[in-house]
């Protein structure tokens, strides 16, 4: 890890070309400059964040491209059939037979703390810029702490027991222990709390910029996980009664970059240019070479659902194949007319409906299931009957591709034996948690395995 991650510290290449606002319009930093003097100049550190941002889209847990998590999860789950027979990798992951010395989890791992070390090395500078402004410095170390966050909360989620890196001191970081997955949620909501009271409640224009809402949004999926039922709903609730995220009722919309249900999204390399996942998941003709969705996730919608008519497309060719279409742009125009959503509203009403239901509240929860189905095109549910049921198919049929939300809500409700060993040959329990990487191990020996790996 330690390799990769000391570029970081050393120089900041490439940074967003994405043209949006001034924001995040700014020089692309010099090589030559050496840690202290990046955190001399504002648009430095800004460049440096954004280079973080550019990081996160093309790479890792938020990844829309083919080797991203989205992918990888929903290969894993029963989200997607995968047709790239000569990828043993990628099959691997697909067929369950994932072992540790597998490139993939690697990648993951070391992608992801190389990111988080990126995220230490800004909250850091930040700490000790005298030449920045107070303001400034908050809302760097505000969206470092945010991203450093939503990293460890993925990777406990998918590997169990992590270590929680917090420094870029890489004598430290060569010698980190796993702690448990209730320190390392405790951690994270220590840190996003500590955010919220550095950054402000500023919803910019094309919704790229962390601030209060964002977090909370985070906040409330990281409670719910945690079964933490009011607390969840209240940050939940925080983030629904604000005036700037809009329901949005036309779900052919729900991807357009101007969406006002949308809550935090990332831009594209450049202006004009589609985003990772308008291509990723789409092919013209079949048969498919790459991955298709499966039967499974197809026959979870209800006739009449707008999603399956609107965020799938049909390709017939002898067979029939449906992959996802959330995003449509797939060329080059004047104008990116989608940017890439990791938080929208009907999350935070779903959060609702779910929290909702296990408090009591079942006629709430039956509302705000409601408000997303019929948003769906689909008819009201109008008793409670089989309604926690009802509510995670309506997050299957919600967030399909979407940053392994399937495989989460599984795991989380211990559904992932039930569900996946009729359609998965290979399943065994201990896949409910990745491996931990065998060259990570090798060079780290306080590093310990998952059980059954």
């Amino acid at each position: 890890m330690k390799n990769t991650i000391l570029k970081y510290i050393i120089c900041f290449i490439a940074l967003l070309n994405i043209g949006c606002e001034d924001y995040l319009e700014v020089e692309s930093p010099i090589n030559q400059y050496n840690y202290q003097s990046i955190f001399q100049d504002e648009s430095m550190v800004r460049a440096s964040m954004n280079q973080l941002y550019a990081d996160l889209r093309d790479k890792g847990f938020l990844s829309g491209q083919i080797g991203g998590f989205s992918v990888y999860s929903g290969l894993y789950t029963d989200e997607l059939e995968s047709f790239r027979t000569n990828d043993f990798n990628t099959y691997s992951i697909y067929n369950n037979t994932i072992q540790a010395n597998n490139p993939v989890v690697n990648q993951l791992w070391q992608q992801t703390y190389n990111q988080i070390y990126h995220s230490n090395s800004i909250i850091e500078g930040c700490l000790n810029a005298n030449a920045l402004s107070d303001t400034f410095k908050n809302q760097m170390t505000a969206e470092a702490l945010f991203i450093r966050s939503l990293l460890h909360f993925q990777l406990v989620e998918v590997f169990n027991d992590i270590p929680f890196v917090t420094t870029t001191n890489l004598v430290d970081n060569s010698k980190v222990y796993r702690k448990p997955k209730e320190e390392i949620y405790q951690f994270i909501k220590q840190d996003l709390l500590k955010a919220i009271n550095l950054t402000n409640e500023s919803v910019d224009e094309n919704r790229i910029v962390i601030n209060k809402f964002v977090i909370y949004t985070l906040l409330a999926r990281i409670e719910l996980y945690d079964q933490n039922w009011s607390k969840a709903k209240e940050y939940a609730e925080i983030v629904n009664q604000n005036a700037n995220y809009i329901w949005q009722g036309d779900i052919s919309n729900e991807f357009k970059r101007n969406n006002k249900a949308i809550i935090w999204q990332l831009p594209p390399r450049t202006l004009g240019y589609p985003t990772n996942e308008g291509s990723t998941y789409f092919f013209q003709s079949g048969p498919t070479t790459t991955m298709a969705l499966t039967n499974q996730l197809i026959n979870l919608f209800e006739t009449d659902d707008l999603r399956f008519n609107i965020w799938t497309r049909k390709v017939v060719n002898e067979e029939t194949w449906y992959h996802a279409y959330k995003y449509k742009q797939r060329v080059i125009e004047s104008n990116s007319e989608e940017f890439s959503v990791i938080f929208r509203l009907n999350e935070i009403n779903l959060i609702l409906a779910e929290t909702n239901y296990h408090l009591g509240n079942s006629a709430n929860a039956i509302d705000y299931l409601n408000k997303s189905r019929q948003r769906a095109g689909l008819q009201p549910i109008v008793n409670n009957r089989n309604l926690l049921n009802e509510i995670l198919e309506e997050r299957s049929r919600e967030f399909f591709c979407e940053f392994g939300h399937r495989f989460f809500d599984l795991k989380r409700y211990n559904l992932l034996d039930n569900v996946l060993q009729s359609v998965k040959s290979n399943w065994k329990s201990h896949h409910k948690f990745w491996p931990i990487p065998e060259e990570e191990m090798l060079k780290n020996k306080n590093l310990t395995q998952n059980p059954g790996y």
